[in-house]
């Protein structure tokens, strides 16, 4: 995730509980997909992969994540844009 770059939305469109990260547009599902592979679900929303924890979630979730993402789940270019 070094070569990403993360845009904050305006404050006034923002949830704090969502995530919405960026990809290449032929790369989103393929994420999508290997994410759910690893039991991980996230969903597609306006072109951008749509994260949003919950109470249920807890460290090790938000750890399994980051490092399915950054193990080869994503473009080698970069994971949000």
């Amino acid at each position: 995730m070094a070569n990403s770059s993360a845009q904050r939305p305006d404050d006034r469109f923002r949830a704090p509980h969502i995530l919405c990260l960026r990809f290449p547009n032929s790369a989103l599902g393929e994420v999508i997909a290997k994410l759910a592979h690893e039991q991980i679900y996230v969903t597609p929303r306006i072109g951008r992969m749509r994260i949003s924890p919950h109470v249920h979630n807890d460290e090790s979730n938000v750890d399994r994540f980051v490092t399915t993402v950054t193990r080869g789940c994503v473009p080698s270019d970069g994971v949000a844009r």
